[in-house]
């Protein structure tokens, strides 16, 4: 009877430790971002990536919590949205956003399959200012700040950038504003105005580094191949969030969720959302 008892109480703790591992992970807190939208490279989008109607077919999706924008400077200081350095390749324009005005850029459309240009707005460069409220209230934009000018290999002006966030931020106060940044002046400059900012880093070293320069960031913002998840929760211990990027496919979104981070950038949104629940 013994050997009975013995041998039924192994079956029940090997049991137990089954369920266990099979458990589902809880996800519930991690934020969905959609990125540049509804996804630079998506087939499911009609629309370009950082375009005013990919921006809102992403926030329709319930689950989604916000978007991350590539943010560009004008040659007279507005915010414009656009990926890459150089328009050529997707629109009508050439050369380097940096190197238009405000005026020059309204008239620039996106060209190619996913956008014919036919002249209506959605066919244009999206602006900071003509961000509707509509899209953004309660939820959080990303800003990814493109501080050079590919044209030039120069900087462009920080103060404008602060700025303009600031103004958006103000103006819309049930909008979280978070800004990636890469250069170390800039961050101390966006935080010293009190902006909130993710440092975009790619090794360990890179964290150590702007935690001792910059320790009032907000978070870092990383690709998800380069980090585990002990990393990225010593990060979020240390007090700081975490967002994670390079994802396209459910097996990426799955092994960047796994890492358990405060949210994921993804191409694609409802993937991301159903991988979630």
């Amino acid at each position: 009877m013994r050997y009975l008892w013995v041998a039924s109480i192994a079956g029940s703790l090997f049991g137990v430790v089954l369920l266990s591992g099979c458990a589902k992970q809880d996800y519930s807190e991690i934020e969905v971002l959609g990125h540049a939208g509804y996804g630079l490279e998506n087939p499911q989008s009609i629309y370009p990536g950082n375009s005013q109607a990919s921006i809102r077919l992403a926030l329709a999706h319930p689950g989604c919590n916000g978007v991350e924008l590539d943010a560009r400077l004008s040659k007279d200081g507005h915010i414009w949205f656009f990926h890459d350095g150089f328009l050529d390749n997707t629109t009508n324009g050439s050369g380097c956003v940096e190197n238009y005005t405000n005026s020059e850029l309204m008239g620039i459309k996106y060209t190619g399959l996913n956008n014919s240009s036919t002249g209506n707005f959605e066919a244009n460069l999206t602006q900071l200012k003509y961000l509707a409220d509509v899209l953004v209230t309660g939820k959080t934009i990303h800003f990814d700040i493109r501080h050079m000018n590919p044209c030039t290999n120069q900087q462009v002006d920080s103060v404008a950038f602060i700025n303009q966030l600031n103004v958006f931020r103000q103006t819309r106060p049930n909008t979280r504003v978070i800004c990636h940044l890469h250069h170390i002046g800039w961050m101390k400059s966006f935080v010293h105005h009190s902006l909130e900012v993710y440092a975009q880093i790619d090794s360990w070293s890179g964290y150590q580094s702007v935690k001792k320069q910059v320790p009032a960031i907000a978070g870092f913002v990383l690709d998800k191949e380069l980090f585990t998840r002990d990393q990225i929760g010593e990060m979020k211990q240390d007090g700081y969030e975490v967002s994670l990027f390079h994802m396209r496919s459910p097996r990426g979104i799955r092994a960047a969720l796994r890492k358990l981070p405060t949210s994921i950038i993804s191409d694609d949104v409802p993937g991301a959302i159903i991988e979630k629940e």
